[in-house]
């Protein structure tokens, strides 16, 4: 953290004022380029050191000091405790736009986020490396049939305890439910609801019921009697 000291520094003091150049409540572990730090950040929960950490050292396959990317052109980042953002990863968030990340939330190497409107990522959900997230097409198109101009955004939900695979891409409108993951290189582009779910393909669809990742706690036990109980609770509901 000490090499990048200047960095953290200077991002805190400007979205934090002086508490936060103080506190350090963002620390970045790897180079940052600032593309635009309009906007705002807000954290929720109580301000300490390193509750947030951009460049955080991942997997041992990819160079451990890749420029992340940082470009806030006017939009809201709202970031809660214990996020990582592995070396490479780049958020843009566009004027107006919304960005929620959970608490426990991870996102990997070279991960890519465009919110143009509003994304939400909820607690605890792993992100892998080369993954793209976006809830804009970035570009207007005309149906002709309709004579109609397509919806420019749509807003993209990660619900809690998802996984997310290398390579996948999560577009403008998806949705991925609880519990539930999304298979390497897959293409979301629609809201899901069934939880506990292996999603998979081009486009994305339902592969297999029942199963969800284990993420590495020093309490699996609780972890997996946590999952049961909730996947048990869910199929009562269904009956």
């Amino acid at each position: 953290m000490m090499r990048h000291i200047f960095v953290s520094l200077r991002f805190c003091l400007h979205y934090f004022g002086l508490r936060g150049a103080m506190t350090l409540p963002v620390v970045f572990y790897a180079p940052c380029r600032f593309r635009s730090l309009k906007g705002s950040v807000e954290l929720r929960g109580t301000m300490k050191r390193g509750m947030v950490a951009f460049g955080l050292p991942g997997n041992d396959m990819f160079p451990r000091f890749t420029p992340c990317i940082w470009n806030n052109e006017g939009g809201t980042v709202v970031l809660h405790p214990d996020v990582g953002l592995n070396p490479g990863a780049s958020v843009t968030v566009r004027s107006g736009a919304l960005l929620e990340i959970g608490r426990g939330v991870s996102i990997g190497q070279n991960a890519t986020i465009l919110c143009a409107g509003h994304i939400h990522i909820d607690s605890h959900t792993l992100i892998s490396w080369d993954v793209t997230i976006m809830d804009t097409d970035s570009h207007y198109f005309y149906r002709l049939p309709e004579r109609a101009v397509t919806d420019f955004s749509a807003p993209v939900r990660l619900e809690r305890h998802s996984f997310v695979a290398s390579g996948a891409c999560i577009l403008k409108g998806a949705v991925l439910p609880a519990w539930s993951a999304l298979a390497s290189h897959a293409v979301l582009t629609r809201g899901y609801t069934a939880s506990h779910t292996l999603y998979g393909g081009v486009p994305a669809r339902p592969m297999k019921e029942g199963l969800c990742y284990i993420s590495d706690t020093k309490d699996r036990d609780k972890e997996i009697h946590d999952i049961y109980s909730a996947w048990q609770l869910r199929t009562q509901n269904l009956k």
